[in-house]
């Protein structure tokens, strides 16, 4: 299956919260990782369709054993929680 970026991604830029550590650019170890799950989700939303949030949020515990609250989880993800 070929995935092919929407119209609309291809004429922005895509710019990450920066917060803490870069997620794509800088240091390339673990941050790398989730990086990569945000740029796909952004880039392909269709197939890509899981909420980050508490993959985002698993990630920053396993990793730097630091639970993000709701309004940093909001910084990283550059957007409120989804309403229930």
């Amino acid at each position: 299956m070929r995935l092919r970026r929407p119209q609309s991604a291809r004429r922005r830029g895509l710019v990450t919260s920066g917060i803490t550590f870069g997620w794509i650019y800088f240091p390339p170890p673990v941050n790398r990782l989730i990086g990569l799950r945000w740029l796909s989700r952004i880039l392909y939303p269709d197939a890509f369709p899981e909420n980050l949030r508490p993959i985002v949020r698993d990630f920053y515990t396993r990793c730097y054993h630091q639970t993000p609250t709701a309004g940093q989880l909001d910084q990283l993800l550059g957007q409120p929680a989804p309403s229930a």
